[in-house]
């Protein structure tokens, strides 16, 4: 939600502070950037940026959840808690 309002705040004004700080949060930059590319206020480095800080956040969020459901995913009894998920799984 906050994200969506963050893209909101943006589209009124993308020069500023605000437009400018979320567009390199991983959670908003992808509704906020085009925004401020399409006003021309987004030079090309900060593009880069915000692309990159995106796809590394990706990729640590995948790679975490991917140990969570390996050390989950085989336990058939009841509910199981994050930290028996967490230290179930192997290490890659």
């Amino acid at each position: 939600m906050g994200a969506y309002l963050a893209a909101i705040s943006a589209s009124g004004e993308p020069g500023g502070g605000v437009a400018r700080v979320t567009s390199f949060v991983p959670l908003s930059a992808p509704l906020v950037m085009p925004i401020r590319m399409g006003a021309g206020e987004a030079p090309a480095w900060e593009v880069a940026v915000a692309a990159a800080l995106v796809l590394v956040t990706i990729l640590v969020v995948v790679r975490l959840a991917a140990r969570v459901y390996a050390g989950g995913a085989m336990r058939t009894r009841g509910r199981v808690k994050l930290r028996e998920a967490w230290s179930g799984a192997s290490r890659p």
